[in-house]
C-alpha cells in the first residue's frame, strides 16, 4: 500500500493539487484509524455544499486515474467525505500504526515528517483532550461537584480550539537553540570580583541567621517545610530561598552574575509580590523550591544545560510577580487595565514577564543579565518568558498531551529529549507551580486554606461588582474538600503520573502522597461535609501508570 500511494499520489503533490482547486482547510480530530473528521463549512463561504462535495469528489477521481489492480488494493480505504490531503494522512498514519516495529529510523522519520506535512496542509488544530472530556455534567462523574467541575474547565482548558502551543509547536524547541550560548561562550566573559558570599543575602544578628539557616536544611526533599522557613524571615522568604539555591547551583560564577546585583534582584523580586492570601513571594519560594526537588533529587538536571537551569530557576521565582489575587476570568469580566493590555490572551502571565523585563531595564543595578551579549540576552529573555507564559492554566491539557506525545516517541532516557528540553522545562515548572495537593498533608491543608481564602475574596469583588462569580469563588457554595478531589483527580494525578515516567523519583516519593491526600479528602467529604462519594481514585482517573518504551 505504502509503495502503490508514494508513486501515484505523492503528498506534496497532493497538496498542491488541492489548493490549485480553492481547497478549504479542514479540521481533524480523533485518531487516524478511527478516520478523520470534517468540519462543517464555513458560513458564508462562497463554495458551500457545492464546494465540499467537489473536494471530496477528488478522492475519488485520484483513484480512478491509477492502475486498476493498484487501486483495488487500498479502495476501502479511501473515504469520499475526506479531501484527498485528508485520505493521505489517514492512509499514512494507519500504515505507521500497523508497521511501526517494521520500519527503520529514517523510514519513520520520512513518514512522520509527510504526515505532519499533510495535517498541517489540512489545516488540523487539537481538538479537546480525551482528559478533559471526562469533566463533564454527566452520570459518569456525578460525584464530582458542579461547581469544581466548571471551575475546571473555566482555569484549566481554553474557550475554543487553539493551536497548540508556542512551546512545542515551534522549531525553537532544538538544542540548537541553545547554541547562542555554546558559540558566544559565555563561560569566557568578564568575571565579576566580589567576596564570598555570606549564607543570607541581607544582614541579620547572628541568632536569626542561625534561625533562618536552620529552616534551610532539608531543601532537596519534597517534604521540606516552607512555612518553617516563612515563620523566621517572612518578609524575605523568596530571597532566601532565591539565593541559597542559586548559590547551590554555582550560578553567580557559572554566568558571571555580579553578588551585590543578585541582591538588588531578589530584593526587587521580593518586594514586588503583593501580600495576598495565596499569590505572594511564599508561594513563589514554594514553587522555586520544588522545581529544584526536580532538578537535583529526581535528576531532571540530567535533561537540560546550565543555562536552562538558570532560566529555570529564575522564572519560577517571577512567574508570579505582581499577582494581584485575581484570575484572569476576573480581569476579562472586569475589562480591567490588565486585561486591555493584554488583549484578554494569558493576562497575568504577560502581566509578570513584562514586570520583571520592564524594570530590568530600567534600573541597572537589578540588571542580572547585564554582562550577556545582545545575542545571549534575547535567548534567555525568549526562554523566560515562554515558561512564565506556560504557567497559564488553560494551556495544562495541550502541555500534557505534548508530553506524552514525546514520551511515545522518545521514551524517558535523557539523551532522546535534546530537541525537546524546553518541553520538559514548562512541564517541571506548571507541575510544581499547581502541586500544592501533591505535599505531605499538614502542608497541601495549610495551601488549600490560603488558596481558596484568595477564591473567595475575589468572590466577593465579583458580587460586589454585579460580576459573575467565578467557579470555587463562592464562600456559600464552594466545598472545601471537593475541590481537592476535583483538582486531584482531573489535573494533578495525571500530570504527576505523566512526569513520573520521565523522572522515576515522582513515582516513589510524591505519587504515594498524592493517593493519601485523595483518600484524606474522600474521608473529609463524607465525614464532616456529608457528600457522597462513589467511584476509586484509580478507575477515576485517565491516567494508567505504565513505563514509558
Amino acid at each position: 500500500r505504502l509503495r502503490i500511494f508514494c508513486r501515484t499520489a505523492h503528498p506534496f503533490q497532493l497538496a498542491q493539487y488541492t489548493r490549485a482547486h480553492s481547497f478549504c482547510p479542514r479540521r481533524m480530530g480523533g485518531g487516524a484509524s478511527k478516520g478523520l473528521k470534517e468540519s462543517p463549512p464555513r458560513t458564508g463561504d462562497a463554495q458551500g455544499d457545492g464546494g465540499a462535495k467537489m473536494q471530496r469528489s477528488q478522492s475519488r477521481k485520484l483513484l480512478e486515474s491509477m492502475d486498476k489492480n493498484e487501486a483495488a488494493t487500498i479502495d476501502n480505504e479511501v473515504d469520499d467525505g475526506l479531501t484527498p490531503v485528508e485520505n493521505a494522512a489517514a492512509i499514512i498514519a494507519k500504515i505507521m500504526q500497523e508497521n511501526v516495529r517494521k520500519f527503520g529510523p529514517r523510514t519513520k522519520a520520512a513518514l512522520n515528517f509527510t504526515l505532519g506535512v499533510l495535517k498541517l496542509s489540512s489545516g488540523e488544530a487539537s481538538s479537546a483532550p480525551q482528559a478533559f472530556k471526562q469533566i463533564t455534567r454527566d452520570e459518569t462523574h456525578s460525584e464530582v461537584d458542579i461547581e469544581v467541575q466548571d471551575w475546571l474547565r473555566a482555569n484549566f482548558t481554553p474557550e475554543a480550539i487553539r493551536p497548540k502551543s508556542d512551546l512545542t509547536a515551534t522549531a525553537r524547541f532544538r538544542k540548537a537553540g541553545l547554541g547562542v550560548f555554546a558559540a558566544e561562550n559565555i563561560l569566557s566573559l568578564r568575571k565579576v570580583s566580589a567576596a564570598r558570599p555570606a549564607n543570607l543575602p541581607f544582614e541579620m544578628d547572628t541568632e536569626e541567621e542561625q534561625k533562618v539557616v536552620a529552616k534551610l536544611e532539608g531543601i532537596d526533599r519534597w517534604d521540606w517545610d516552607i512555612f518553617e522557613l516563612e515563620s523566621v524571615c517572612k518578609d524575605h522568604v523568596l530571597e532566601v530561598v532565591g539565593w541559597h539555591l542559586l548559590q547551590a547551583w554555582d550560578m553567580p560564577n557559572k554566568f558571571h552574575i555580579s553578588h551585590i546585583t543578585l541582591h538588588n534582584w531578589l530584593a526587587y523580586v521580593q518586594s514586588s509580590y503583593i501580600d495576598t492570601e495565596y499569590h505572594n513571594a511564599t508561594h513563589a519560594a514554594d514553587v522555586t523550591q520544588s522545581v529544584h526537588f526536580m532538578l537535583k533529587t529526581a535528576k531532571g538536571k540530567d535533561f537540560l544545560s546550565d543555562v536552562q537551569v538558570l532560566a529555570l530557576l529564575l522564572a519560577a521565582m517571577v512567574h508570579d510577580i505582581g499577582h494581584d489575587g485575581c484570575n484572569n476570568l476576573y480581569h476579562k469580566n472586569k475589562v480591567t487595565e490588565r486585561a486591555i493590555s493584554f488583549n484578554d490572551q494569558s493576562i497575568q502571565e504577560n502581566f509578570h514577564a513584562k514586570n520583571i523585563f520592564s524594570q530590568m531595564s530600567q534600573v541597572p543595578e537589578i540588571n542580572i543579565f547585564q554582562h550577556f551579549n545582545a545575542n545571549q540576552h534575547r535567548e534567555m529573555r525568549r526562554m523566560l518568558i515562554e515558561l512564565i507564559l506556560a504557567t497559564d492554566m488553560t494551556k495544562h491539557f495541550t502541555m500534557l498531551t505534548d508530553v506524552r506525545n514525546e514520551l511515545d516517541k522518545r521514551g524517558p532516557r535523557a539523551e532522546d529529549w535534546a530537541e525537546s528540553q524546553e518541553l520538559l522545562m514548562a512541564t517541571i515548572l506548571h507541575t510544581c507551580d499547581v502541586s500544592n495537593p501533591a505535599k505531605p498533608r499538614p502542608l497541601a491543608i495549610k495551601w488549600t486554606d490560603r488558596v481558596l481564602a484568595e477564591f473567595f475574596k475575589q468572590g466577593d469583588l465579583e458580587r460586589e461588582q454585579g460580576l459573575p462569580v467565578s467557579p470555587q469563588c463562592n464562600r456559600h457554595t464552594t466545598s472545601r474538600a471537593a475541590s481537592q478531589m476535583g483538582f486531584i483527580r482531573f489535573i494533578i494525578q495525571p500530570t504527576f503520573t505523566v512526569l513520573s515516567q520521565i523522572l522515576p523519583t515522582v513515582k516513589t516519593i510524591v505519587l504515594p502522597t498524592i493517593r493519601d491526600n485523595f483518600q484524606y479528602w474522600i474521608s473529609i467529604a463524607e465525614n464532616q461535609e456529608g457528600i457522597a462519594v462513589g467511584g476509586s481514585f484509580k478507575s477515576a482517573s485517565e491516567e494508567e501508570e505504565q513505563p514509558a518504551k
